[in-house]
């Protein structure tokens, strides 16, 4: 799998500053749906850089986001899943691939798992791959939402001193 992990470290710190006055609940209401809304951000704009590019949908279909602890004790990761989906992420060099003992070229469905061969031989010894480069879908789609998700946790921190400032009065 491939992909990125989001933490919560600036708001760890607010956090910490916060526990000595057992605000931590009160300050976990802004920060955790900003946190949340970041991921999926994240999650949406890698499928739309990647969805021009494959035309299966299969790796945008594994993009996906999870989403664990509760209140400011969360972590969360946007991984590409599927076969290939490190190949995408960081290309493939030029490289010969030659046979091991059979080289089965076509011989029907599930040949290659059966290992029954085409019964042709001699046609190719080696095949030269082009290779390609690598796609940073991820590198793309962070950049993009960077402001926004500036704009979240900017939301969140103003909630937060509101709500601290307004329990404080009680």
């Amino acid at each position: 799998m491939t992909g990125i992990t989001l933490d919560m470290s600036d708001f760890e710190k607010a956090a910490k500053a916060l526990e000595k006055s057992n605000f931590t609940s009160l300050a976990a209401r802004s920060v955790s749906p900003a946190f949340r809304a970041s991921v999926a951000l994240v999650r949406n704009t890698a499928r739309r850089e990647i969805a021009g590019r494959r035309h299966t949908g299969k790796l945008r279909a594994g993009i996906r986001s999870r989403v664990r602890g509760r209140g400011l004790n969360m972590e969360a990761s946007v991984k590409a899943t599927g076969s290939g989906a490190n190949l995408i992420v960081g290309g493939v060099r030029e490289h010969r691939i030659a046979p091991g003992r059979l080289m089965p070229l076509w011989a029907g469905r599930g040949a290659f798992r059966r290992g029954a061969g085409s019964g042709i031989t001699g046609f190719a010894t080696a095949v030269q791959h082009p290779g390609f480069p690598a796609d940073p879908f991820f590198r793309r789609a962070i950049d993009k939402s960077e402001s926004a998700i500036q704009g979240y946790i900017q939301t969140a921190a103003d909630s937060m001193v509101r709500d601290l400032a307004a329990a404080m009065k009680r």
